[in-house]
């Protein structure tokens, strides 16, 4: 246990002086400091480290904006996803997940009524979004799909009293 905790130790100790606060706590708002007083002119490797708004980062053949809030996703093709999900009775939930859409990323919808569905564009290679849905103790079947630039690229079928399923494509 000790030796975990020293380990543990250690590595915040390691830290201590990386990242983006390594320039000191920021100022309470009661203090008289300037931000000009905060920073140096010239950027240190703490405030490179992570990218801020406005910047443009580069991973592959893409370049990601830097918005509020996290990553929009520019350059490429984009293709239209549409992620659906029907049954014969109600449908309790769907979760998702299209990781490179810049307006629909990720989800879980509650009380869908017998159908549901969700159009975004993706950008890069296939695997463009993923749903996963469970049928309730009915056994009411939930079928879900993943079309990708208007061709299905996979289908599936919940099977039995709280069955599940994912759909990949």
């Amino acid at each position: 246990m000790l030796v975990v905790l020293l380990c543990i130790g250690l590595f915040v100790r390691s830290y201590r002086n990386a990242g983006p606060d390594a320039a000191g706590p920021l100022p309470t708002p009661s203090s008289s400091v300037s931000p000009a007083s905060t920073r140096s002119a010239s950027p240190s490797p703490s405030d490179t480290f992570f990218p801020k708004p406005g910047d443009k980062v580069t991973l592959g053949n893409k370049v990601l904006s830097v918005e509020p809030g996290g990553f929009t996703f520019h350059g490429g093709t984009p293709h239209a996803v549409v992620i659906t999900a029907t049954s014969s009775a109600a449908i309790g939930r769907v979760g998702y997940l299209i990781p490179t859409s810049n307006d629909h990323s990720y989800g879980v919808v509650d009380g869908v009524g017998t159908s549901w569905s969700v159009k975004t564009d993706a950008y890069g290679k296939p695997q463009y979004a993923l749903a996963f849905v469970q049928a309730g103790g009915s056994g009411a079947a939930i079928t879900c799909s993943v079309s990708v630039d208007g061709k299905v690229v996979n289908s599936s079928t919940t099977s039995g009293p709280y069955g599940r399923t994912i759909c990949v494509g």
